[in-house]
């Protein structure tokens, strides 16, 4: 080095080598790269996956879900939730710059015995991979058999908007909110909780509410506060 002039190591005593960025030293500590730090529980913000970056998601052991950077400003998500449905979600991301991303993706989800889900939806991410804040709008529709005298098929159209938010204030801990509402207040989920992050392995334990109208179901209901467990691995 410079100050101290050459130091011998003894390769035998290695046991492992690893490239760092300078810019993630903080205070001593290194700051390590994790694609999961774009994902709030649920969705990802509008920050992209690197080429080749994946990562995959399981909560209660039900929900098992992936991501993958493809190329530049193109990822793809899908996963199924054991055994009632199954969802895909190609997503465009763009960086405008070191603090603002723009992104827009479309699902579509197959549930059992039930007509495919479909949605489309866009967001404005705000912040870097070590806090961001991201709101967003949707637009969703399916078809709904109802069975009377006669069945009727209606059409339920759905607007939906997101406020999340993702802070990582250690290496390897982060506070993470996901909420989703709709404009006529049909669905009202609120999430929060702490993430726990290593290189490849990170888990998210938190609180949720939901509640639902009868717009959207027979009878209005509400649950929570709900905990939940999520794990995901980098692949």
């Amino acid at each position: 080095t410079s100050s101290i002039g050459n130091i011998r190591i003894d390769i035998s005593k290695i046991k492992s080598i690893k490239a760092i960025t300078p810019g993630n030293m903080k205070d001593g500590k290194y700051w390590y790269k994790s694609p999961v730090v774009n994902h709030y529980f649920i969705t990802p913000s509008a920050i992209p996956l690197k080429k080749g970056e994946t990562y995959f998601q399981n909560s209660f052991l039900l929900y098992n879900s992936f991501q993958a950077g493809i190329s530049k400003n193109f990822s793809c998500s899908g996963g199924v939730f054991i055994p009632l449905a199954a969802f895909i979600s190609p997503n465009f991301m763009y960086r405008i710059n070191d603090w603002l991303h723009i992104g827009a993706s479309g699902a579509l989800a197959v549930i059992t015995e039930e007509h495919p889900v479909w949605l489309g939806f866009a967001q404005c991410t705000f912040g870097n991979r070590n806090g961001h804040l991201s709101v967003g709008g949707g637009y969703g529709f399916t078809t709904v058999q109802q069975h009377y005298y006669v069945d009727i098929t209606t059409k339920v159209e759905v607007g939906l908007i997101t406020v999340n938010a993702m802070k990582r204030f250690s290496p390897r801990y982060a506070l993470v909110t996901e909420n989703w509402f709709t404009p006529d207040e049909g669905i009202k989920v609120f999430t929060g909780g702490l993430r726990v992050m290593g290189e490849k392995n990170t888990w998210d334990f938190g609180l949720a509410t939901i509640s639902i109208s009868r717009k959207i179901v027979t009878n209005t209901f509400s649950l929570g506060p709900l905990t939940f467990v999520s794990y995901m691995r980098n692949l």
